[in-house]
């Protein structure tokens, strides 16, 4: 029972997530199209697809661009020289630390995606 109480809480937080970023993102394109009229919306599919493509827009940022991890990868030798000089006990925790974070986060932006995507293609088929 604890199991399934502690999924539930989980899953809600999920969906309060995926219902707080959409209506954000959509209240962010509905006052920047409205102001400056640079998407040039006209349909609900229209705000449906945008409010995806930026949510995994945001997503694809955050999967492609992990923490870096120090100098070590670096040509330079200098920096390579300087980075074998720092005990990276701590920042290596942070770092992992900070890519577990990213990872949830670039899942939970993908799957905030997916209702808006599912509605543009909704409006746009049916």
């Amino acid at each position: 029972k604890f199991i399934s109480l502690k999924w539930s809480s989980r899953m809600f937080q999920l969906l309060k997530f995926i219902l707080i970023s959409n209506i954000a993102t959509a209240g962010a394109i509905v006052l920047i199209d409205s102001t400056t009229g640079l998407f040039g919306i006209r349909f609900v599919s229209d705000y449906a697809f945008f409010t995806a493509l930026i949510l995994w827009g945001i997503s694809a940022l955050l999967y492609m661009y992990p923490p870096a991890a120090g100098f070590g990868s670096s040509s330079n030798k200098a920096e390579r020289v300087a980075d074998a000089m720092v005990d990276r006990s701590k920042s290596d925790k942070v770092d992992t630390l900070r890519e577990e974070e990213n990872s949830q986060m670039f899942t939970k932006l993908f799957i905030a995606g997916i209702p808006p995507m599912a509605l543009c293609l909704l409006a746009t088929y049916l």
